[in-house]
């Protein structure tokens, strides 16, 4: 495959697999026909193959979109009903790593979703960004699920894509530029925010990744800060901006005086996040069902996605 296949568009895959039709899988997902079928191709420009054959009876799957199909199955499979984990007392609560603006996006939809398992309580960690220390916690089982930058390879670790956004910039609201766009110009003279965990910024291009290198690198720094919500905060309170990955603009802009706007055409940055849990944890497929619910509880329907994006 060109590139890794993401949690939303194997979904997308497997309901076409499993309704042989277009618009079912449209109307079970909630979504329109004509978004389903523009991204199966995208699937096909990142797998390189048809995926699925128009017949009479429908769509039929080739072996690579049931492979596909069969590796979202498992991930969400545990053939256990939510009643059900009741039968495991033991079990309490389910540990999170992340960074905060993730936190506040799980937290918040997690609370107000209806289906919230009441059985669960979510404890969010104190966000470690060193990758030995964040493997050595999922190993030790010290978190059952870390989300962020994508981790090394590791027998002992499964990862998953949730998600790739654009990479946009935070400005507060009483600071909008008056032609509403932001220039080079007007970039290379501002000062920014950053967060002292770097994100993986990346370029699909290598021109792209060399002006997105000598981009963040030139960037004149005012605050270094642990907390992403404290830089949103400060964003929203002063003159100074800082980066973000798009997806995160609808609840920063419902919660803060801020906005989120696209940086000029001259970069194209973009940020992947990867959700990571034991594989021991595929033996617990009752507490596999509750990530997988406070996962799909949060909101990655964002309109404004790159293009290109394997989200969907």
């Amino acid at each position: 495959m060109k590139r890794e296949i993401d949690l939303k568009l194997l979904k997308i895959i497997h309901t076409v697999v499993t309704t042989g039709s277009v618009t079912e899988a449209a109307r079970k997902l909630k979504q329109s026909a004509g978004n389903i079928s523009y991204q199966l191709g995208k699937a096909r420009e990142l797998t390189g193959v048809y995926l699925f054959i128009r017949t009479r009876n429908g769509m039929k799957p080739d072996s690579t979109a049931l492979e596909l199909s069969q590796r979202y199955q498992q991930f969400i499979d545990s053939n256990i009903a939510v009643q059900d984990l009741s039968s495991y007392p033991q079990q309490k609560s389910l540990s999170i790593n992340t960074f905060s603006l993730l936190e506040m996006m799980l937290a918040n939809n997690v609370c107000n979703s209806k289906n919230s398992d009441t059985l669960f309580r979510y404890i969010f960690n104190s966000y470690v960004s060193n990758p030995e220390e964040r493997l050595l916690r999922l190993r030790k089982k010290d978190v059952h699920i870390d989300i962020g930058n994508k981790l090394p390879a590791d027998e002992a670790i499964t990862t998953v894509k949730l998600f790739t956004s654009n990479v946009h910039v935070l400005v507060g609201s009483q600071n909008l530029p008056v032609d509403g766009s932001l220039s080079m110009q007007e970039l290379r003279s501002s000062r920014y925010v950053i967060w002292s965990a770097i994100p993986d910024y990346y370029s699909d291009s290598m021109e792209g990744a060399v002006r997105t290198s000598q981009f963040i690198q030139s960037q004149d720094v005012a605050v270094v800060s642990g907390s992403m919500i404290n830089m949103v905060s400060l964003c929203a309170n002063s003159r100074y901006i800082m980066l973000i990955p798009n997806i995160f603009a609808p609840m920063l802009e419902r919660n803060f005086q801020v906005k989120c706007m696209p940086l000029p055409p001259e970069l194209d940055i973009r940020y992947d996040c990867y959700l990571h849990y034991s594989a021991q944890l595929d033996r617990e497929p009752w507490l596999l069902k509750s990530i997988h619910g406070a996962i799909a509880s949060m909101n990655f329907d964002n309109p404004q996605l790159l293009d290109s994006s394997i989200l969907g």
